[in-house]
């Protein structure tokens, strides 16, 4: 009756049937799932597939799965699987558009980001997924070609910004960072002043630019070494290299984050070869003040086993000599 009410389009009188079923029986997974179609109004569920919206958030779906309909479900997996591949196809296109301008580097970024999501969520099939992973590879292929003639060409002018915006924005991707979105703009600072200086205008300019682009460049080494210095935990290095960076990004964090490391690191190390070297007292004062830095509170709780081991031995000792002595005093207050 509530399939033939749907079919007709009779949305109340479906409602109705479909209420008097969940009053009698409140667990009834298929009264919810129809609840599903008549809050939208459409009359079956491949109505539902065509349309495209995912149905995680309505209740009625929620307790029809609750309660044990599969059918449902599946089709809400299929829904959200239509929804995904839409906006693989979007991607697609989008990163297209890219390589044929050229701009190997968005390319390749917004395909690695999109495959990436969908391994995640397991839409490792259909043929834009496909079409996704040959694009990619032949945007590395060309990004990597073009990366060498890039660095030589954009050495002596005022896009070579874009190239290191570009390797900012790998340090943004892995550390959350927005040095990319600084040195942006920088860029649109940098090109007013290079629109200037074509028209004739402001000609000291020329000169304060090229400075100012030559500290902005070393900024950008000492970023880039300072953020490899960390990954391979050179933390004094990094920290001198982010302390030597002008105030064209904003460094104070990653600066003190690496100055704290450096720290940790001392302390442990010389935690380490007191360790070593049997200057237990020494170590756990150590250990104690860097307990977040690797193994060192795997270390502090060893060194205070054998302190504890050690102070248990000489409370024995000490109990023994006094036995020692009590035994020999009371031998000699004997009476012959």
């Amino acid at each position: 009756m509530i399939e033939d009410s749907l079919l007709n389009g009779a949305f109340d009188q479906a409602k109705a049937f479909a209420q008097s079923i969940l009053d009698a029986d409140p667990c009834n997974h298929q009264a919810y799932a129809y609840m599903v179609l008549i809050d939208r109004q459409m009359h079956s569920f491949d109505e539902l597939l065509e349309a495209g919206e995912a149905l995680d958030r309505d209740l009625n779906y929620k307790k029809a799965v609750y309660y044990g309909n599969q059918e449902l479900a599946h089709f809400n997996a299929l829904i959200k699987e239509k929804i995904f591949n839409a906006s693989l196809e979007k991607i697609y296109y989008q990163s297209i558009y890219a390589y044929l301008e050229q701009d190997y580097f968005t390319c390749k970024v917004k395909l690695a980001a999109k495959l990436k999501e969908a391994q995640m969520f397991g839409y490792t099939h259909g043929s834009f997924y496909e079409k996704l992973i040959l694009l990619k590879n032949a945007a590395d292929t060309k990004y990597a070609a073009q990366k060498e003639e890039y660095i030589k060409f954009y050495r002596d002018e005022l896009t070579s910004f874009v190239y290191f915006r570009n390797l900012l924005v790998d340090i943004d991707f892995k550390y959350d960072t927005s040095y990319s979105r600084d040195l942006e703009r920088i860029i649109e600072c940098h090109h007013r002043y290079l629109k200037e200086i074509h028209q004739g205008h402001f000609h000291k300019k020329r000169y304060d630019m090229n400075y100012e682009k030559e500290c902005i460049m070393n900024d950008i080494q000492k970023l880039i070494d300072g953020y490899a210095a960390l990954d391979q935990e050179r933390y004094e290095e990094a920290y001198k290299l982010f302390r030597q960076m002008g105030d064209c990004f904003h460094v104070d964090e990653i600066r003190n984050q690496a100055k704290r490391l450096s720290k940790l690191q001392e302390r442990y190390h010389y935690a380490l070869t007191a360790y070593k070297e049997a200057r237990y007292y020494r170590a756990l004062n150590a250990f104690s003040l860097c307990l977040t830095y690797k193994d060192s509170a795997q270390y502090y709780h060893q060194i205070k086993d054998i302190l504890i081991t050690k102070a248990i031995f000489l409370v024995k000792i000490v109990a023994l000599i006094d036995l020692c002595f009590f035994m020999y005093m009371l031998y000699s207050n004997m009476p012959k």
